[in-house]
């Protein structure tokens, strides 16, 4: 299933990992397809043991993948030839994903509205999917014997990506191509650049620890801290401490987001005492 979404331009996944209430058990973001795949054994045990369902989330930087949820048997069937990737995710429910490239957002949104109303498919689909090969971890999917169904790869495709045309050509999206919106002729003015610490830096300040080493959690924390402090949103921070944080590349849990909310206490307390001193040095000039 990895494979199949690499061989149409798949860049990355997001991993999470749900416990059978879905509550949210690991996260990783951004992972290549060759650390998923070294890691994979050791996952999808950890998963087994724990019954925890596998959730992937595929992206692309050219392919825009258009994911068509809880379709009946017959339209998974009639979408093999296009797409790069058919699940069953359980007994009689199926999804399946179509790569899509040339298109921009707006167009993308065109697009998958037209192939959900043409397919019958889930309006809600988020554009994650339960591993194949992993058991379907979920509240209503358990057996009568206790056991859970296992999700199956229908379909991994043939490395094949199509375009809006194609599918119009093929009778899956029924809307006229005039439809699409027009480009913007007018020259949009280049985004204004955004300044972010840099992590390099940052560990030049913080102590190493006895032995020598560099103190890593310390690192992140400062970087997290500073980073909120330079007026980068909460969520470029996360992204910023996985792309540079040794120790965030090596976990598959929220480490990043857990040291950015640490990062947003200490600057809450801070503040709250810069008010707490700025209230007395009032109170002592007015008596």
């Amino acid at each position: 299933m990895i494979a199949a979404f690499v061989s149409v331009g798949g860049d990355n996944f997001d991993l999470t990992l749900k416990t059978i209430t879905g509550e949210k058990r690991q996260f990783r973001r951004n992972l290549s397809a060759k650390r998923f795949q070294h890691d994979l054994a050791m996952l999808m045990e950890t998963a087994e043991r724990d019954c925890l369902s596998v959730i992937v989330r595929p992206h692309s930087k050219s392919v825009a993948f258009i994911q068509l949820d809880d379709i009946i048997r017959e339209t998974a069937l009639r979408l093999i030839p296009y797409s790069c990737c058919v699940l069953e995710t359980s007994e009689g429910n199926y999804q399946a994903f179509i790569p899509l490239v040339g298109l921009d957002r707006a167009a993308k949104e065109l697009a998958r509205s037209a192939l959900v109303e043409k397919t019958l498919a889930d309006r809600g689909a988020s554009g994650a999917a339960r591993l194949a090969g992993s058991f379907n971890f979920k509240h209503g999917r358990q057996r009568e014997d206790g056991t859970y169904p296992q999700v199956r790869l229908v379909s991994p495709g043939e490395g094949k990506v199509f375009s809006v045309p194609e599918l119009v050509a093929a009778g899956l999206i029924s809307i006229p191509l005039a439809e699409a919106p027009k480009p913007n002729l007018i020259r949009p003015k280049p985004p204004r650049r955004h300044i972010v610490p840099s992590y390099q830096r940052t560990i030049h300040y913080v102590r190493r620890k006895e032995d020598g080493s560099v103190d890593r959690s310390a690192v992140d924390l400062l970087f997290a801290v500073t980073c909120l402090d330079w007026q980068v949103s909460t969520e470029k921070t996360i992204l910023l401490l996985e792309a540079n944080s040794p120790k965030a590349a090596e976990r598959y849990d929220d480490y990043a987001e857990r040291t950015v909310v640490k990062a947003q206490r200490i600057i809450e307390k801070r503040t709250a005492k810069a008010r707490r001193l700025t209230f007395r040095k009032r109170k002592n000039e007015l008596s």
